[in-house]
């Protein structure tokens, strides 16, 4: 794409901010500088010092030319967020807990989605999360704040999902080719809810069980 795209006004959804400024620098963004690609243009996303994230741990960046093979689905198990304002309590709390509790690096979500379609940036398209046993390495991750084992996510989060997986292929962050999967398609457990599985197995790029599915003991427990 040419460096010239011009810049396009954006609708922005109340209680909602764009992080991209042009005056700022890459790392200040935290790999927001994806505005620049046509894609990821429509999308609210909300960075980092928005929800007020902590600093990770460490810095496991993926090595994956051309992208990762796998996107997974995740559902958070909680109540459902309407507002920037709560959905940001929502990450921060699950960056406290992911790290305080299991021990992890940061957040374990690659991106979360909130029911309003905001998109909190987690550990970002660069870093590899803690997700999905066995395929961390392969994948990044969407978790979609609210549970799901009932019913599936609002269309506003299933098409800030679309965007944002669009955005990362242009961006080369997912491949053209790649499988979309559930948790429960990777290890034993119900992620991302057992409605929104079933509904996923409609989905484009759908990919089903994988090779190298695994049951390991809950982190829960």
């Amino acid at each position: 794409l040419s460096t010239g795209v011009r810049r396009q006004q954006t609708y922005v959804a109340q209680g909602a901010t764009l992080t991209h400024n042009p005056e700022r620098t890459r790392s200040d963004h935290y790999g927001l500088w994806y505005r620049k690609w046509e894609k990821c243009k429509g999308i609210l996303f909300v960075g980092r010092e928005e929800w007020g994230a902590r600093s990770p741990e460490a810095d496991n960046s993926f090595n994956k030319n051309g992208g990762v093979r796998y996107l997974f689905y995740h559902h958070t198990e909680t109540e459902k967020c309407f507002t920037k304002k709560n959905c940001s309590g929502f990450a921060l709390m699950w960056q406290r807990v992911h790290q305080k509790c299991q021990g992890w690096d940061d957040i374990a979500y690659n991106f979360l989605i909130g029911f309003n379609g905001l998109v909190f940036v987690g550990r970002g398209w660069d870093q590899i999360g803690a997700h999905t046993v066995g395929f961390n390495k392969e994948s990044v991750s969407f978790g979609f704040v609210g549970d799901y084992s009932r019913e599936v996510p609002d269309e506003l989060m299933l098409q800030a999902a679309r965007n944002l997986t669009e955005c990362g292929i242009e961006m080369q962050k997912i491949r053209a080719n790649y499988t979309l999967h559930g948790q429960a398609d990777a290890n034993c457990r119900r992620c991302p809810g057992r409605v929104f599985h079933a509904f996923m197995r409609d989905m484009p790029h759908f990919g089903g069980k994988l090779p190298g599915y695994r049951c390991t003991p809950s982190p829960w427990k």
